[in-house]
């Protein structure tokens, strides 16, 4: 069962927010189960997560996803102050109780991981976990240049300026030798 898209104005917390389940629809849990809660990231919208709401619907799972403030088709507010992230995370407790959520599972995503934190700080006893997906830290680009240098010339850097004093002396006499060779003809 899809519910109908909920908007909250003015009830949630101090400022406004749109829950826009529209393109993302709220879908009540499977028996026992908890809710997920998607929070994106910058630059993204809920849209962002839509893949997966087919997944997690075919699954039975209930779903919130909502844009967060700042974002999109929300309200932008330009005082800093309504972005602190304890404030966010009462915003999305306040969605939870408006949409009769008693237990959850948070999924953030890049700038959705803030508030995620924050929820995990201050309201753990409302979540039965806490998701906040993390990709291999990318090696470094002096490692990566390192790493070229040893799969071209079966050295790293370390042993390859030893590999060229090495073969310095073999090197001079290649050339010594082709020289005496182009003056001979």
């Amino acid at each position: 069962m899809t519910h109908p898209p909920t908007h909250l104005e003015g009830s949630i917390s101090r400022r406004s927010l749109l829950v826009l389940l529209d393109q993302c629809p709220l879908l009540p849990p499977a028996e026992d189960d908890d809710d997920d809660i998607h929070l994106h990231g910058f630059p993204f919208s809920s849209w962002d997560w839509s893949s997966q709401v087919a997944f997690f619907k075919l699954h039975g799972y209930g779903l919130i996803i909502l844009d967060m403030l700042g974002y999109v088709g929300m309200n932008k507010p330009i005082d800093p102050k309504v972005y602190i992230r304890s404030e966010l995370a009462r915003d999305i407790m306040d969605i939870m109780d408006n949409e009769g959520v008693q237990k959850g599972i948070i999924v953030g995503h890049d700038w959705g991981s803030l508030p995620t934190s924050r929820l995990a700080n201050l309201y753990s006893d409302w979540f039965s976990g806490f998701r906040i997906p993390v990709t291999k830290k990318a090696e470094s680009p002096i490692d990566q240049l390192e790493s070229i240098i040893e799969q071209t010339f079966g050295h790293g850097s370390a042993e390859l300026e030893d590999a060229v004093h090495e073969n310095q002396k073999a090197y001079d006499a290649y050339a010594q030798n082709t020289n005496n060779q182009a003056k001979r003809i």
